[in-house]
């Protein structure tokens, strides 16, 4: 089956979100989940889901399974959700996916205050961080501030 057919990634509101890839055989196994967004926002989801996964339901669907493990609903449209809740895209180039050296890649850093949890790509961090004049730096490590709440942020220096 094409890629499209076997990932799906799934608003959990907050800024945060839950990529799955599915399983072609058999599909209604337990899917393999990376959550994305602030940590104090995913861990007690995270944990919740774990913990759940020793009961998963083959006979039920995918949704009714996460569902239960995660101890709430996902979103629809009939439950509606903010615009900006969806959002994945990285709060610097406004963009999912960039070419790197490495690859294409997803934004894989996110700010940790629970009240902000944007994400962004690690190179956007960096470059930002780098040209910001109040941003200190340890070996390969920046120390600065989220573009939008000023919480505390760290990114790798560029090279």
């Amino acid at each position: 089956p094409p890629r499209c057919l076997l990932h799906r990634r799934v608003a959990l509101g907050g800024h945060s979100s839950l990529h799955l890839t599915l399983s072609p055989t058999p599909p209604s196994c337990p899917p393999t989940c990376r959550f994305m967004g602030a940590e104090s926002r995913v861990a007690p989801l995270r944990d919740k889901l774990l913990k759940w996964l020793p009961n998963w339901r083959q006979d039920q669907n995918l949704v009714w399974n996460l569902e239960q493990g995660l101890g709430m609903k996902l979103p629809t449209p009939e439950i509606g959700c903010q615009v900006e809740d969806l959002s994945g895209d990285c709060a610097i180039c406004y963009a999912y996916h960039i070419h790197t050296e490495k690859g294409v890649c997803a934004p894989e850093r996110v700010c940790d205050n629970i009240g902000c949890g944007r994400p962004f790509h690690s190179i956007c961090l960096g470059e930002w961080l780098s040209s910001n004049t109040t941003t200190r730096r340890s070996f390969n490590t920046m120390f600065g501030a989220c573009p939008y709440c000023s919480h505390p942020i760290t990114a790798q220096a560029i090279i």
